[in-house]
Parts: C-alpha cells; sequence; structure tokens
C-alpha cells in the first residue's frame, strides 16, 4: 500500500503472502534499508512502521571490570557491527572519550546471572560462601565471550596476587579480533 510503482507494489505484496517468497528473501539477514533502498518507490509512514516494529529490544553486554579492581568505572567488551544499533554508537563513545580524554557517561542497566560464577567453598565453621580461589580452572570462550572470564581473573588475582592455574582458552576464526592481546 506504500509503493508507487505497481511493479514493486505487487512484487512486495507477493514477499508478504507467500511464504516461499518470503523465506527466500528471510534466508539471507536483511536490514529494512536494504528492502527499502530496493523498493525505491515504497515509503511507508513512519507511525506505522514504529508500531509494526515494536520497540527494540535491550542488548547485554558482559562486565569485564572487576569492582575492587577497577574502582568507579565500569569496562565492557564488544566487536562492532557495522549494520548494528548499538555497537556502532558504543564504538564512536570510546573513541570520544580517547580523543577528548573525558569519560562517558550512559544510562545503563545491570541483570544479575547467579549461576555464572567461579567455584565456590562454604566455610564448615562459618556458614560463608565465598570463591574458592583456589580450585583450578580452565575457562573455554570464543572471541568476546572471553568478557566476564577477564573479571573472574581479575578477581582471582586481587585474591591471591597470581592467577593460580587458571588457563583461559580463546577461540576466534582469525586474528582481526583477537581481544585483550596484552594480557
Amino acid at each position: 500500500e506504500y509503493c508507487e510503482k505497481e511493479s514493486e507494489k505487487a512484487e512486495m505484496l507477493h514477499l508478504c503472502s507467500s511464504l516461499n517468497a518470503f523465506r527466500k528473501v528471510a534466508a539471507k539477514p536483511t536490514m529494512l534499508h536494504e528492502l527499502l533502498n530496493k523498493y525505491k518507490s515504497c515509503s511507508p509512514d513512519v507511525g506505522h512502521l514504529l508500531q509494526v516494529l515494536g520497540p527494540i529490544q535491550p542488548r547485554y553486554y558482559s562486565i569485564t571490570s572487576h569492582p575492587q579492581v577497577h574502582k568507579g568505572g565500569l569496562h565492557i567488551l564488544f566487536d562492532v557491527q557495522k549494520d548494528g544499533l548499538c555497537t556502532p554508537y558504543l564504538q564512536e563513545l570510546a573513541d570520544q572519550m580517547i580523543r577528548f580524554k573525558i569519560p562517558a557517561k550512559m544510562s545503563v542497566f545491570l541483570r544479575s546471572i547467579p549461576e555464572f560464577s567461579l567455584p565456590i567453598r562454604t566455610n564448615d565453621q562459618t556458614g560463608v560462601t565465598c570463591t574458592d580461589h583456589t580450585v583450578p580452572i580452565i575457562l573455554i570462550c570464543a572471541g568476546t565471550g572471553v568478557a566476564p572470564f577477564r573479571s573472574f581473573l581479575f578477581d582471582r588475582f586481587k585474591a591471591n596476587k597470581v592467577l593460580n592455574g587458571a588457563w583461559c582458552i580463546l577461540g576466534c576464526r582469525g586474528e582481526a579480533f583477537i581481544p585483550y592481546k596484552d594480557y
């Protein structure tokens, strides 16, 4: 209904009414702007788009810093997705922080995942549960999956002043993205 050219309107209606045609387009991730560039006479009403698309879902990032080591700061790790909504913004923010040497401020919310933790032990006499930094640990991840492990390693180092039997194995498809090469 939003296409001026009849041929584009017919093709769009076919995409919306034929499951096979839709699957053909959906087989490759397609962004809205790509469809609008392909069907240039299509100019849907912004209000209708907002109603159909719904709100942007939150994007969760793992914290890579440790509260006792990085007091007053919060570190996250991300890989910039050129078609992403959030990571290009975060990259621009990080560039401004570096360029102007000022801390960035933004609103965030934290979500706790208690199931994701280091091995713990309970003191038989006091009943206090704490992280057991003496247990050897192997951390295996890929790409940005290393983010929470960095915090774990800071926690272990803070307690022992050595990493004490901690191995972090990082898998990446190539050397283009190997975070924290210096560690």
